[in-house]
């Protein structure tokens, strides 16, 4: 299972011990994700570093080199500067779409959603993650155990020696009733985004890509197309035989 948090540039990036504590805790490994809130969070990072000598500045810059590729995940929330602050943003933020947690310098209000760094413990409630859930083998508990990891991830490659684009058995997997968007492309990704597709089979390249599949995005419902494969060796995607 995986959480997103809101992680404030300042909270961390004024301090290499503090960074480097903070930082640890999250990847995809761990189950946490930091949202990339704002969009220019990698940014506003490193220039929270200004005051730091030369050798830790090079040492968050490299980190956050590395935490880019599975720590960090884009997450298009929106982000008004002139309303307020970072910390103003995240909770408004909160109450629209809740992050699991927001980690802050500062907590002026008291809020139980908000977590100073020194209190990351892993054995903090908010902290806690579950690496492994059952899931029932219905369509509906697992698009809604696959969301958070479709949402996020950039390319996705499913695992199916059976799957197969043109039975609606299959598709239901992907969308959790008629009017739902495909978790192929939730609502959060910008429009338009691409999921690569490619189906193996004993060893056998099937003849599956090219498969077209359509999702709407956006408020307005407009189709956007988009070329899907899958990766297909073991396993089921199929409600009645998904091996989760």
């Amino acid at each position: 299972m995986l959480s997103e948090y809101a992680v404030e540039p300042q909270a961390i990036g004024s301090s290499w011990e503090t960074f480097r504590y903070v930082i640890e805790k999250f990847g995809f490994d761990r189950g946490r994700l930091i949202s990339q809130f704002p969009k220019h969070w990698f940014r506003d990072v490193y220039d929270a570093t200004a005051g730091l000598p030369p050798m830790q500045k090079k040492r968050v810059e490299e980190a956050l080199s590395q935490a880019r590729k599975n720590k960090v995940v884009r997450s298009q929330r929106p982000y008004d500067g002139e309303a307020g602050n970072w910390l103003h943003n995240a909770v408004t933020e909160q109450q629209r779409s809740p992050f699991r947690a927001i980690i802050a310098s500062q907590n002026p209000n008291g809020e139980d959603f908000i977590l100073l760094p020194g209190d990351l413990d892993e054995t903090h409630p908010l902290l806690a993650v579950e690496h492994d859930c059952p899931v029932a083998r219905d369509a509906h508990s697992i698009a809604a155990a696959m969301k958070e990891f479709l949402q996020f991830g950039s390319r996705i490659v499913f695992v199916d020696a059976f799957y197969s684009p043109y039975r609606a058995e299959y598709k239901s997997t992907f969308r959790r009733n008629e009017s739902d968007d495909l978790l192929l492309a939730p609502k959060t990704r910008r429009r338009g985004f691409p999921c690569a597709v490619s189906a193996h089979r004993e060893g056998r390249h099937q003849d599956r890509c090219g498969f077209l599949c359509r999702w709407r995005t956006g408020n307005d419902g407009r189709a956007a197309d988009g070329l899907c494969a899958f990766a297909a060796a073991a396993g089921s995607l199929h409600p009645r035989s998904a091996g989760l």
